[in-house]
């Protein structure tokens, strides 16, 4: 968070082998970023950093991603190990310009406060996937709530600045019939939603949900999202006006790359909460059974996974699909001797 009057956000790189007892020098031991605030009479500041790993294999980032509190999303290159080179994805180190700017439907900016969650997309591209929502001081507990969502965007390489309105498809969840075997008080939501593709004349880029109980009960996201095998699972938060009644909150687990529901749960997308406000998720395997072996060597391996998410109550609950997901095999697919490999190597 900066003291600046134009409430610019400021990003620091600072070196860990600075030697104890010498003074800083800038460009050297520690660097400065400067975001300008899209809106100078809101409170601004960044949000952690998700770094992405360079496809180089020398393990090192190529980019890194944050948000802040006016819901700029921001992407900064990092391609080279020389911090005085970096650039922004849009714009430049003086000016720079976020890739997407979170706002619900009215226009209303809508924060991003936590950690964003990467994958890899199709056609060499990145998902970011990230929640929106505040609840850092006194003025985030008022109710009625403001609109809050979940995002899911295609970053492509150069990055191109992305819009709500005309890139992203909407999700919509609404109460549901919970399906058997459900924990006993639990509420279900169900989605809905055109399909849409990524490529094409028509493509878009990406897909949004708001909360459904945004407005009345002050639902938002504030912990970072878990990306598994295909499924994003992110939580939520709810707010009371009773005193002697804890928050809650709900945990929704969808295909990532759609929006929707996981193959086998019907519609349902989201468990309310039974431990209390919960925590960020996080995916356990559970078995990984190897199936039929293919014509080309090849077995298709199964695993079951569940999610499990600590509460504010206390407690630690299990959501979402156990579904086998089929993965990658990790045996000999083929083999092939080569008996005049002399020949082929020039020896």
């Amino acid at each position: 968070v900066s003291a600046d009057p134009l409430n610019k956000g400021v990003l620091f790189l600072i070196a860990l082998d600075h030697t104890l007892g010498t003074a800083w020098t800038l460009g050297t031991d520690y660097y400065k970023f400067t975001f300008p605030a899209s809106a100078v009479a809101q409170p601004n500041g960044l949000g952690p950093v998700t770094l992405l790993a360079s496809k180089t294999g020398d393990r090192s980032t190529a980019s890194m991603y944050f948000g802040d509190l006016q819901g700029n999303l921001w992407k900064f290159n990092t391609g080279t190990g020389d911090p005085s080179t970096w650039t922004p994805a849009l714009g430049t180190v003086t000016t720079p310009l976020p890739i997407f700017v979170a706002k619900d439907g009215s226009g209303n900016r809508q924060p991003i406060t936590a950690r964003v969650e990467l994958a890899n997309g199709p056609f060499g591209s990145t998902l970011v996937f990230f929640g929106t929502g505040e609840y850092l001081g006194a003025s985030d507990l008022t109710l009625p709530g403001a609109v809050q969502s979940e995002y899911a965007l295609l970053d492509v390489n150069p990055s191109v600045l992305i819009d709500r309105s005309t890139s992203l498809v909407s999700r919509t969840a609404a109460a549901a019939t919970c399906p058997s075997g459900t924990a006993p008080g639990s509420t279900c939501l169900g989605v809905t939603g055109a399909a849409f593709s990524y490529s094409g004349a028509l493509a878009k880029k990406g897909w949004y949900l708001d909360f459904p109980t945004s407005a009345t009960l002050g639902e938002r996201s504030v912990t970072k999202p878990a990306v598994r095998t295909g499924l994003l699972t992110f939580t939520t938060l709810t707010l009371s006006n009773d005193l002697c009644t804890p928050g809650n909150g709900n945990v929704y687990q969808v295909n990532a790359l759609t929006g929707l529901a996981v193959p086998g749960t019907g519609s349902i997308i989201g468990y309310s909460s039974t431990v209390g406000i919960p925590g960020p998720p996080r995916v356990v395997d559970l078995t990984l059974t190897s199936g039929q072996t293919q014509a080309t060597g090849e077995a298709i391996n199964l695993k079951t996974q569940t999610t499990l998410v600590s509460g504010t109550a206390g407690k630690i609950g299990s959501f979402g699909s156990q579904t086998p997901i089929k993965v990658p095999p990790t045996q000999q697919i083929n083999w092939r001797e080569i008996t005049n490999w002399n020949d082929k190597t020039g020896h």
